[in-house]
Formats: C-alpha cells, structure tokens, sequence
C-alpha cells in the first residue's frame, strides 16, 4: 500500500457449508502513518453472531486476496 492514501475495503464471511457472502458495501478507509484504519459499526454495540469454524475476511478493493480468519 502507498503511505498516506486511504483505500476501500469490505468484509465478507463465509458460514461451514455455504458459498462466501459480502457482509457490507466497500467502505473508504483513512490513511493513518503507514497503515490504513478502516471500521464497520459503532463501538460499544454486539455485532453477528456466526457459529463455529466460520471464515471471516477482509478484502480490499483492487486486491485478489483476502485476509482471513476462521473462528474458533
């Protein structure tokens, strides 16, 4: 990523046994040193609930890998 450019990103999860979904439109993130901060929601509120082994993901604009994480 170039510093100081803010890009867009959205994420997507992925439940045992069912096809990858987009959980949010793409959202502009903001540039922060050398790292770009994006955030979904408010702080403070309960977000999805998703059972186990599901596969969470970040996927920024552009980018043909994701960034993901199952839960445990």
């Amino acid at each position: 990523m170039t510093k100081g450019r803010s890009y867009f990103a959205r994420w997507l999860y992925q439940e045992p046994g069912k096809p990858m979904r987009a959980a949010t439109d793409w959202t502009r993130g903001r540039a922060v040193g050398d790292f770009n901060e994006v955030s979904w929601g408010k702080d403070g509120h309960i977000g999805p609930q998703f059972p186990k082994n599901t596969k969470i993901c970040i996927q920024y604009k552009g980018a043909a890998t994701k960034l993901c994480r199952s839960l445990a």
